[in-house]
């Protein structure tokens, strides 16, 4: 029987081998599912969900995966953003669907999209405008152009475990304020309903 060796499957993923794909999937489709499972509360369906979310993004980001980072973390940061993502989207919806039958206006679909996508384009930037400088710029390099641990090191001459550092600062913040500022979005949706 074969060891798993894993940064020799990531370099074969790299290449784009599919069996190096079902390799991982295998080995890991259930400790993330399970990992899910956790942050959800037991949410099967929406665990599900987002776990083949993050195999997609595994699989079509391939070519940029740092061979010297876990797997595991690397599908598991994907599959927590994207459900903060999903859950912050939802939250926006539920207001802006109660501010809609409130009014009784009829709103064409595609200037809802819009209103929504510029309301959270907004906030997100609020949130990035209030890092400090160096983790700001660090944060836009990994999340808005997608660069590596690696490549960000190298544009700004600085360590990989400096970006690494800055980067896991910079999204713990951004979770706690996404999820601060979710609450309070329930909070006034519920306010909304109850007194208008």
């Amino acid at each position: 029987m074969k060891v798993y060796n894993e940064a020799d499957v990531i370099k074969d993923l790299k290449r784009g081998s599919g069996e190096a794909f079902e390799i991982i999937y295998n080995r890991y489709v259930g400790k993330l599912y399970n990992f899910m499972l956790g942050i959800t509360r037991g949410d099967e369906y929406m665990s599900e969900e987002m776990v083949q979310t993050a195999f997609i993004r595994l699989w079509e980001t391939r070519e940029r995966i740092d061979t010297g980072k876990s797997l595991i973390s690397y599908l598991a940061t994907i599959a927590k953003n994207t459900l903060y993502n999903k859950y912050k989207r939802q939250t926006v919806e539920l207001i802006y669907r109660e501010m809609v039958l409130r009014e009784e206006t009829e709103i064409d679909h595609t200037t809802e999209q819009q209103v929504e996508g510029e309301w959270l384009k907004r906030s997100l930037d609020d949130l990035i405008d209030q890092m400090p400088p160096g983790r700001k710029n660090i944060y836009k390099l990994s999340r808005q152009q997608e660069m590596s641990t690696k490549e960000i090191a190298e544009k700004l001459g600085i360590s990989v475990s400096t970006v690494e550092t800055q980067l896991s600062l910079a999204t713990k913040y951004m979770k706690n304020e996404l999820l601060k500022h979710r609450d309070k979005l329930i909070f006034i949706a519920l306010l909304f309903t109850l007194f208008f």
